[in-house]
């Protein structure tokens, strides 16, 4: 009898025990309370003394082009391609030069390395040092990082970025952002125009050292030329040639007169162009001052020189982005979230409560302890 009694208790605290543990909930309501209020008073200390973070944002756009300029790609003769289109391009100079001219795209896609750049937040800070009241430890971990947050959507067909930058000061959030992309822009476009610089400096003295080749080439070609003819002279002398023998063979009738028309010959017959002939070209040959007209593509070269040395550059026309409006002065911080802390805050707490309550009901003798 005792023990049936026994199994009927057992069965019995089996059947309420959702029942008893929502009684005792309620018993002890106080420390579920208790616990999500204190919860909810430290998110709100916390909330109190924790400053707020304002974040100033603004979009930029790929940079609008300033000039038309083809790619100047070489093409083959024998398998010859189409043109290439000409295509929107920055340009630093004008006029324009395949040394000036960058595409749109890319200069974009550089400026915006430019922007995550720590190099270049690390010479913001030092150069502005006056935005940011830090002491040297502060500043030396404000300069290790680089706050700026750059983000785009792929879905959309234009190309842009989102750049974003977070402070405790709304005033200050949004013209250390401005500064900043102003900062970069300048920095970017007067490294663009040294490297631009170097280029064209580099080229200019190719084409220097170049035409000096070429002349060097014609005069030592006229010196040969001079003491070719000096030893014809003296054969044709030798051999008493005065007169050009070459003009006597190969004539042809034109409108009564023999006219000889000589489409190649050999160098060693020159002394047969008799000594009149030849003493005239050496002395020529002597005579002369300057090979240039003589050299071919020496002209464009010095063209090409003449071209480099008058390129005017524009810097300040040269923009590698496209700004859309101006940066907002954010009205509303973004960190903290206080409702949601507030949220979590108090289901923490009530949490809490519920594992405080179940370690106390862990202490209760079960009502099948009490019936034995």
């Amino acid at each position: 009898m005792l023990e049936h009694t026994k199994y009927d208790a057992r069965e019995m605290n089996d059947e309420i025990s959702l029942y008893d543990l929502y009684n005792f909930i309620v018993e002890n309501k106080l420390i579920l309370i208790s616990s999500a209020a204190v919860a909810l008073i430290v998110a709100i200390v916390y909330l109190i003394v924790i400053p707020s973070t304002f974040e100033a944002k603004l979009r930029l756009f790929v940079p609008i082009a300033n000039t038309i300029y083809g790619n100047g790609q070489s093409q083959s003769q024998s398998q010859p391609q189409p043109q290439p289109q000409p295509q929107p391009q920055l340009s630093l100079s004008e006029p324009d030069s395949r040394f000036t001219i960058f595409d749109t795209k890319d200069v974009f896609q550089e400026f915006q390395a430019q922007l995550a750049s720590v190099e270049q937040w690390r010479r913001f800070v030092l150069s502005q040092s006056e935005l940011f009241s830090i002491n040297a430890n502060g500043q030396d971990k404000i300069i290790k990082d680089t706050p700026f947050k750059l983000s785009k959507d792929q879905n959309l067909a234009v190309e842009y970025v989102d750049v974003a930058y977070q402070d405790i000061d709304a005033a200050r959030t949004a013209n250390i952002l401005a500064k900043y992309i102003k900062f970069v822009s300048t920095n970017y476009v007067e490294k663009k125009l040294q490297v631009v610089k170097e280029r064209i400096e580099r080229r200019e003295l190719n084409i220097q050292s170049e035409i000096g080749d070429l002349r060097d080439k014609a005069k030592y070609s006229r010196q040969d030329e001079i003491e070719r003819l000096r030893k014809n002279i003296e054969l044709a002398r030798s051999l008493n040639v005065t007169e050009n023998m070459l003009m006597r063979s190969g004539a042809v009738s034109r409108g009564g007169a023999d006219v000889t028309v000589v489409t190649a010959r050999d160098r060693s017959l020159d002394y047969l162009r008799g000594t009149k002939a030849l003493t005239a070209e050496l002395g020529a040959l002597v005579k002369r001052k300057s090979d240039d007209a003589y050299i071919i593509g020496l002209r464009d070269k010095q063209l090409e020189s003449k071209r480099l040395l008058s390129l005017h550059f524009i810097p300040e026309k040269f923009t590698p982005y496209l700004q859309e409006g101006e940066v907002i002065l954010p009205q509303h911080p973004v960190k903290p979230q206080k409702y949601l802390i507030l949220l979590l805050a108090g289901i923490l707490g009530g949490f809490v409560g519920m594992i405080l309550i179940f370690l106390k009901s862990a202490h209760k003798p079960p009502i099948s302890r009490q019936i034995e």
